[in-house]
């Protein structure tokens, strides 16, 4: 199992890296403030914070994932006699990180201090990612994966972007969700590979020693 867990780690964090680098550029290039930083800071200074920055998102979404697994595992064992009351619970979470991904920002935008944009941008962005990453992941496995991966495309994302919602600007925002939806949809769409890989060695072993 150490194996999978380190290229899952090591993927996400030089897939996270690249893609927030590529994003940050391109966003650059058309947006001269695209995830502004201190006026002070320009140049070499300012791609060595995208950086760190980029990093620490990634790091916050393999520690995330990990966090879910321990948390799926643990539950199932709770619940394994009632079947349904996990996925229940899972889908009861997914409608109040939705409703809070609103509240959060109502007020700002009901006293025009934020734009539509502000506003429902980041909500909307999240459920889509989430409703899309999970029929994928339906597609590559099973209808029984549907719920798990919605719960945690849309409210581990929200927990991990805690943080980032009390920065009022659109671009840094749509950034910082851009880079987590994208790492989050990456380990939860190849960990089954990773794992069934493994099975399936295992079981070719066995197979052998038996001849």
């Amino acid at each position: 199992m150490l194996k999978p867990m380190l290229f899952l780690f090591w993927s996400t964090m030089l897939g996270g890296l690249v893609l927030g680098i590529a994003v940050w550029g391109i966003g650059k290039a058309i947006f001269p403030d695209f995830v502004s930083m201190d006026v002070a800071v320009s140049g070499a200074s300012e791609f060595s914070m995208i950086i760190m920055a980029t990093l620490t998102m990634c790091m916050i979404s393999v520690v995330g994932y990990f966090a879910y697994l321990m948390t799926n595992y643990y539950m199932i064992g709770i619940l394994r006699n009632r079947k349904g009351a996990w996925s229940g619970l899972q889908l009861f979470f997914i409608v109040m990180a939705i409703a809070n991904l609103f509240f959060l920002r109502y007020q700002g935008y009901a006293e025009g201090k934020e734009s539509l944009a502000m506003y429902a941008g980041t909500p909307v962005l999240i459920v889509a990612a989430g409703l899309i990453v999970s029929q994928v992941k339906v597609k590559l496995t099973n209808a029984s994966a549907r719920i798990p991966t919605l719960f945690f495309m849309i409210v581990v994302t929200c927990l991990e972007m805690l943080p980032a919602f009390s920065i009022n600007d659109l671009t840094s925002l749509l950034y910082v969700s851009l880079v987590l939806l994208a790492c989050n949809a990456w380990q939860i769409l190849i960990f089954h590979k990773l794992t069934n890989t493994k099975k399936h060695q295992q079981m070719k072993k066995a197979q052998v020693k038996k001849a």
